[in-house]
């Protein structure tokens, strides 16, 4: 095999990054009698251009919309814009309970329902489907309803398209007294995002509905505002924010409360925008059919129906970020409220 002829190539970074890579470099044993700046550089370069590459597809942009209810109920969608980089048959989808919640579930009272038969009934909906091109243009390519699964659902959407497409993907899950809830000692919940493919323009918006702490004594002003955190995909939480913030790929965030004031109402019209939506997708997928049958029966539309109940104020956090790292968890948190059923 003929050895790859290498050229000297000039870039451009600051001092703290240069002196960085010879802290890593030395760190990670590199041997290089011009040091360990050019081997680490060629190998980080070589491996971000191989996932991006070899990845079977790639995710151009996504948003991740989690709405929380007054009554502790959960609504999630995400769109995601995906590249295929080889051909697919399928698209596989997947969405997981975590852990901790469900260890709530199992802890308390589930009557005489078998264990698969109650966690089935804490799914409001759920709904995945993908079309064809940048945009959701018309009926979906495929969709599908995952009817059997219990602590995840799943589904694998037929496509048949070769290499270079782009693909349109959408999550629409609902969850029951998805929250936890606080017993003696405060404490947090969250919303995990995984990032498990290669990721561009990543948007999250997090809504949490101010009535849920309607049980705390607490002036509405006085209520915790959301947070960021990360995690890796062993569900390890980072030390701090500093993992995101890169003047090399800025990530913005901001959190805050809308608590109905008129004068702050056009900084948050946007995120009432994205609630309307929900609400109207929700509603429009409830009385759709799926690839294998109704997405809802009626007694499941009027479950919908009850649980979504649009917020009069409601804390918030938004992020966006252009590169967001691969295995990564982006976790916006919350403080656990009282319990209010």
């Amino acid at each position: 095999m003929a050895k790859d002829h290498r050229q000297a190539k000039q870039i451009t970074m600051t001092d703290a990054l240069w002196d960085q890579l010879e802290e890593l470099g030395v760190e990670l044993e590199y041997r290089d009698k011009r040091g360990a700046h050019s081997p680490l550089v060629r190998e980080m370069v070589s491996a971000a251009m191989t996932k991006w590459r070899k990845s079977p597809y790639v995710c151009r942009s996504a948003r991740h919309l989690v709405f929380v209810t007054r009554e502790g109920h959960v609504f999630y969608r995400m769109i995601q814009v995906l590249k295929l980089n080889s051909s697919r048959e399928k698209l596989p989808c997947i969405l997981e309970m975590k852990p901790e919640k469900r260890r709530d579930f199992l802890r308390g009272p589930m009557g005489r329902v078998e264990e698969a038969e109650f966690f089935r009934s804490l799914w409001l909906v759920n709904y995945f489907a993908v079309w064809l091109g940048h945009e959701m243009s018309g009926p979906p390519r495929s969709s599908w309803v995952d009817r059997q699964g219990t602590y995840a659902k799943a589904a694998d959407l037929p496509v048949d398209q070769g290499r270079g497409r782009f693909l349109v993907r959408e999550t629409l899950v609902g969850l029951q007294d998805y929250v936890q809830w606080q017993e003696e000692e405060r404490g947090d919940d969250r919303v995990d995002l995984p990032i498990d493919i290669p990721t561009r323009n990543l948007e999250v918006v997090v809504i949490v509905d101010s009535d849920l702490y309607r049980k705390a004594s607490l002036a509405p002003e006085e209520l915790p505002n959301l947070e960021l955190e990360f995690r890796n995909r062993e569900g390890a939480r980072f030390e701090g924010l500093e993992v995101a913030l890169d003047p090399e790929n800025p990530i913005e965030f901001s959190a805050g409360k809308f608590l109905g004031e008129e004068t702050t109402a056009s900084r948050v019209e946007p995120l009432l925008g994205l609630l309307r939506e929900l609400e109207e997708r929700l509603d429009a997928v409830a009385q759709a059919t799926a690839d294998n049958g109704l997405v809802l029966a009626e007694d499941g539309r009027k479950r919908i129906r009850a649980a979504f109940q649009f917020p009069e104020r409601f804390l918030f956090y938004k992020l966006e970020w252009p590169s967001p790292h691969f295995g990564l968890e982006v976790c916006v948190r919350w403080e656990k409220p009282p319990r209010v059923g």
